[in-house]
């Protein structure tokens, strides 16, 4: 059996100037592929310019911020929770049917003349037992994430279409609370504008 070769003086000379070699400066370019999501700013600033072009008496106007503002509110609270699962490296996709889910549920109850706290505590626990099936087939179950998800994306929208009867459901009279929470402004801007902002800064803080 053959003894190893040693490196030759000259081969380690070679790499200990390799070494104390400074590293390639990289240019802009390189440094802006570095940039974390930067294709979603990319994408956000097309969009943007897609709407001061096609419609700039509109676009750019403070009323149509607040309407955007206002219309993701709702999604922009479900999607701070769901950061926190693709951070644990799952998946969620039934989020927007629970959503639906307790929403008809909700306003189910106030058809029947239950008051706000009511719709509000029921919404609160049709999300809780939705996640806490996920939760369990997921643990427990042994359940693949996306499959269990999915499944239960199915069975809420399936449970709100029933529920319904495919119809749109309007909170009556008696539920004001949920209309002025809806509908109110502080300074101009909605109050879920408002609620959305702090459940941002206190997904942030965990």
């Amino acid at each position: 059996m053959s003894e190893p070769r040693l490196p030759s003086v000259d081969e380690q000379v070679r790499v200990e100037k390799q070494a104390r070699k400074p590293a390639a400066v990289e240019g802009p370019l390189a440094r802006l592929g570095n940039v974390p999501h930067l294709g979603l700013v990319f994408a956000l600033v097309l969009l943007a310019a897609v709407g001061l072009v096609t419609v700039p008496d509109t676009f750019a106007t403070a009323s149509n911020m607040v309407s955007i503002l206002s219309l993701a509110a709702t999604i922009g609270v479900i999607t701070v929770g769901a950061t926190f699962v693709i951070i644990g490296g799952g998946i969620d996709l039934s989020v927007g049917a629970i959503m639906a889910l307790a929403s008809v549920w909700a306003t189910t109850l106030a058809t029947q003349s239950y008051g706000p706290f009511v719709m509000i505590v029921c919404a609160v626990l049709v999300g809780t037992g939705a996640g806490l099936v996920n939760g369990l087939l997921i643990s427990y179950g042994r359940m693949v994430p996306f499959i269990a998800t999915l499944a239960m994306l199915v069975a809420a929208r399936g449970l709100a279409q029933r529920m319904s009867d495919r119809r749109t459901q309007l909170v009556q009279q008696g539920n004001e609370m949920i209309v002025e929470l809806s509908t109110s402004r502080v300074l101009g801007i909605p109050v879920l504008v408002y609620i959305f902002a702090l459940v941002v800064i206190a997904g942030g803080c965990c």
